[in-house]
């Protein structure tokens, strides 16, 4: 689940995964209501993986560097979503049955932040108009991307994600840093958007 249980205000943990077809290593930040992935991947051979989430499911994508992801919606006529080297992506979907594909790479560097919708609503309270057709579709449970499509990653983004790697805090004052920077990526994310084109709305 999003939610922290006992005493603690952050959690981190770090893992790494070595097999003939791929290594990875993954840092993750966890505090209420959100999940931090931060990956390093060599993918030796194209990799295909089933995921599935009966709740909804909201989530900033990064490309940073060499790699790519692609989700594809096991329902007909479901969400496509591909991000490519060098762009980032919100979207949503009211529940998860589908395939991520991660194609060949070296050395490259990917950011999740997953978001629940409690953290969301908490963070924006009546300025949740301001993520426009994207708010309405989580009202409704329908999967949307904020703008229609996936944006380049401008130096703000690198600068703000760099800072959330290197946050030299602990504790509460951590969750404060993180939690400013992540509203400093959706107020990017919700200018490019409003600057573009409408949020694209998928429906199923």
């Amino acid at each position: 689940g999003y939610m922290l249980l006992g005493q603690e205000s952050i959690l981190e943990t770090q893992t790494k995964i070595e097999t003939k077809e791929f290594n990875i290593e993954k840092r993750t930040i966890q505090i209420d209501g959100v999940f931090i992935h931060f990956y390093k991947k060599n993918i030796l051979e194209q990799q295909k993986v089933k995921v599935l989430s009966t709740s909804g499911y909201i989530q900033m994508h990064f490309e940073l560097s060499t790699g790519a992801t692609l989700y594809e919606s096991s329902e007909n006529k479901g969400s496509v979503l591909p991000t490519y080297q060098g762009q980032h992506m919100l979207f949503f979907e009211p529940h998860l049955d589908g395939y991520l594909t991660f194609p060949i790479c070296s050395g490259a560097t990917s950011v999740e932040i997953e978001l629940s919708e409690t953290w969301l609503k908490k963070q924006f309270g009546e300025q949740l108009f301001l993520l426009k057709d994207f708010a309405f579709a989580l009202r409704g449970s329908q999967a949307a991307v904020l703008g229609g499509r996936a944006y380049p990653i401008c130096p703000d983004i690198y600068r703000i994600i760099k800072q959330l790697y290197d946050c030299p805090y602990e504790g509460e004052l951590k969750k404060f840093f993180i939690e400013s920077k992540l509203l400093e990526l959706l107020t990017i994310k919700i200018y490019k958007a409003s600057t573009s084109f409408p949020t694209k709305t998928l429906a199923n």
